[in-house]
């Protein structure tokens, strides 16, 4: 998080452009002619997906992380509109997930590459990228890829340029908690070491319904003539 920051600030700083990071050629035709060949489209459109749940992670925390299987209405919404997914996951998918999108949603496991260079290539090649809040969707927000964050919270560990859909907030009696409200009290969340949190307030993870209207959102903003990032008016 730290490097992407301090990145940024030297871009603005100096007014230089970094040369974005990528694959070696050789390692990204192998990987480009594998996945033409799995998915059966000469040209993808390519969508990263980043799922950072796992098994033992609590619900409805600061840090918790929506299931993959909720992910599946956006995800067949992305393949209809004719991108193919590749997938980042802190655990494998279920076979009955993946198999229902045919070869359109891929992980580094169904493509038959290795995976740190698919870990590299996904980031550094897709069109648009997807994912929950945390240090996986870093390196393609430093390419400059549209990336729309899940699970928000809060607004303080934000990157400038990217959409963002917030966890909605709770009170301990179940009335919605502004998110306004939210963000002025607890502007930085857990990213504040010296923060005191509030014990009656719950932070809900983004359901799947949440996570299909997010992504109908932003590809609504994607579709346009003249795509403006987050916040580029400022």
């Amino acid at each position: 998080g730290v490097y992407s920051h301090v990145l940024w600030a030297f871009m603005l700083k100096s007014g230089k452009q970094l040369a974005k990071p990528a694959l070696p050629q050789k390692e990204r035709d192998e990987i480009y002619t594998r996945l033409r060949a799995v998915c059966g489209d000469s040209e993808p459109r390519l969508c990263m997906m980043w799922n950072r749940h796992v098994t033992d992670m609590g619900d409805n925390q600061d840090r918790s992380a929506t299931p993959l299987e909720d992910f599946g209405p956006a995800m067949r919404l992305l393949v209809e509109r004719g991108y193919v997914i590749l997938l980042i996951a802190d655990e494998p998918p279920g076979d009955d997930l993946m198999e229902s999108f045919g070869n359109k949603v891929l992980d580094a496991g169904r493509l038959g590459v290795d995976h740190d260079l698919f870990r590299l290539f996904v980031p550094t090649e897709a069109e648009v990228c997807i994912g929950e809040v945390g240090a996986g969707m870093l390196l393609p927000m430093i390419m400059g890829t549209p990336s729309l964050v899940l699970n928000f919270h809060s607004i303080g560990c934000a990157v400038p340029g990217t959409w963002v859909y917030p966890k909605r907030v709770v009170d301990s009696s179940g009335a919605h908690v502004p998110y306004q409200q939210v963000i002025t009290k607890e502007p930085y969340g857990y990213s504040d070491p010296e923060r005191k949190k509030r014990e009656d307030w719950i932070p809900l993870t983004n359901t799947s319904d949440e996570i299909l209207e997010a992504v109908q959102c932003f590809l609504e903003d994607l579709s346009g003539d003249k795509v403006k990032a987050p916040g580029e008016d400022f």
